[in-house]
């Protein structure tokens, strides 16, 4: 199977995968291995903090292979993409709900 950036994958291969927003994670990389390849191209990656995913090789990079496109290294940090110009105008905070106040 062939990996994000065309790396090869096989089992026992040090992979990485994004837990993006999209799916409900943080953006964040999490570090694993490849556990299993499947016929259909998929990947099964066990990662180090003891989760599991299956999903499509194109998703899982080879930690010895390419790097991710910067993209889609920037998390999202409450709500906007890092890089964003900031300033521009006045903050907008969210009101404060009344049990938090004195």
């Amino acid at each position: 199977a062939k990996g994000g950036g065309g790396a090869p994958l096989a089992v026992g291969t040090r992979v990485q995968t994004q837990y993006t927003v999209d799916e409900g994670g943080d953006g964040r990389w999490y570090p694993g291995t490849v556990y299993r390849l499947f016929a259909n191209g998929d990947v099964e990656v066990h990662y180090d903090d003891g989760d599991c995913w299956r999903g499509e090789a194109r998703f899982v990079w080879s930690l010895d292979g390419p790097a991710p496109p910067m993209a889609d290294m920037q998390p999202l940090v409450q709500g906007i993409p890092m890089g964003t110009p900031v300033g521009a105008g006045p903050l907008q905070l969210p009101p404060i709900p009344a049990s938090e106040t004195a």
